[in-house]
């Protein structure tokens, strides 16, 4: 059914492609005091997002979670620099999707920092930091593996206060679509993407106003994205 649909909407699919996704998201900082250390947005963020790829129509075929302790630099480095390239190998025209939900921080050199549950206050990147620009560094893994050989589409989900470090090298690539048809959202050629929840200096929200229903809302970015 699933290839039937994409035919209709004149996306070529390859028999072997795949869809894998890695969430991660920070919503326990056990060591940080007031209101900062229960960020409980951040996991509905995961829960959601993991609840949207399952089911149809998206059904992605892996989906790895990374939840709370479980964030940190190793663990991120090696499911987007061998895991996932790994797996993506084996296949052609397959999507890939990492998504972050948690704190983030700006040092005071400029560049943005993601906070691990150790972090002990909003500015502990040398207890905690995972630095935003050798995790795009590792994406970029991807990135390549997708633009060179494997016409792979790529996107990166960050919702975290001054998420945009992640965009200081640019991620997109692939010839520009032609118009899709009516009533299609998804893009028909390969590329690789990345959206954050807020630009230089800017930081991520929470509103538990904000969004469709009367279940308990995540952050605004991700809010809107599902």
């Amino acid at each position: 059914a699933w290839e039937r649909a994409l035919g209709f909407l004149q996306i070529p699919v390859s028999g072997d492609s795949k869809a894998f996704a890695l969430v991660a998201g920070v919503s326990d900082y056990p060591n940080m005091s007031g209101p900062h250390g229960d960020l409980a947005p951040a996991r509905l963020d995961v829960e959601k997002m993991v609840a949207y790829l399952e089911r149809e129509p998206e059904s992605f075929n892996e989906i790895v979670v990374l939840l709370d302790e479980d964030v940190t630099a190793e663990n991120l480095r090696y499911f987007l620099t061998q895991y996932f390239p790994q797996r993506l190998s084996e296949t052609e025209g397959s999507r890939f999707l990492f998504a972050y939900s948690g704190h983030g921080m700006t040092a005071e050199n400029g560049r943005g920092y993601l906070l691990t549950s150790e972090a002990r206050n909003l500015q502990d990147r040398f207890n905690a930091g995972i630095s935003m620009a050798e995790l795009r560094v590792q994406f970029q893994e991807i990135v390549d593996l997708s633009n060179k050989t494997k016409r792979h589409q790529v996107l990166a989900l960050i919702n975290a206060c001054y998420g945009v470090e992640f965009h200081r090298m640019s991620a997109a690539f692939g010839e520009e679509d032609e118009p899709l048809p009516t009533g299609t959202t998804r893009p028909t050629r390969e590329g690789a993407h990345a959206i954050t929840a807020g630009g230089a200096g800017e930081l991520a929200w929470h509103d538990a106003g904000f969004g469709d229903g009367d279940e308990p809302k995540g952050g605004i970015f991700f809010e809107t994205v599902v």
